[in-house]
């Protein structure tokens, strides 16, 4: 720690550690997610797009979800066609 003058060894690990807390608790949403924050397991709220900080990593965790419109097509199956699978078949 010679580059280092005046200033403490554990003042130094203090504020390291510090950065690098601060560095894990900056997430980025892009614009088709959205965030959902829990603290100790009990919503906290949403959050939009962009950077989110979160306070603690070990105290909330961010879900994200994805905010696109997905759509499935479900095509009409009349049901003429699906009687034969449905009917049962008599015992002899």
């Amino acid at each position: 720690m010679a580059f280092i003058t005046g200033i403490s060894p554990a003042i130094f690990f203090l504020v390291v550690f510090l950065i690098i807390i601060a560095a894990a608790s900056i997430k980025t949403l892009r614009e088709y997610e959205r965030g959902v924050i829990f603290r100790l397991g009990r919503l906290i709220g949403a959050k939009g797009p962009g950077l989110i900080f979160i306070i603690l990593r070990f105290l909330q965790t961010l879900t994200e979800v994805s905010a696109e419109n997905n759509s499935t097509v479900i095509v009409p199956i009349p049901i003429d066609l699906l009687a034969a699978f449905f009917q049962k078949k008599e015992k002899v």
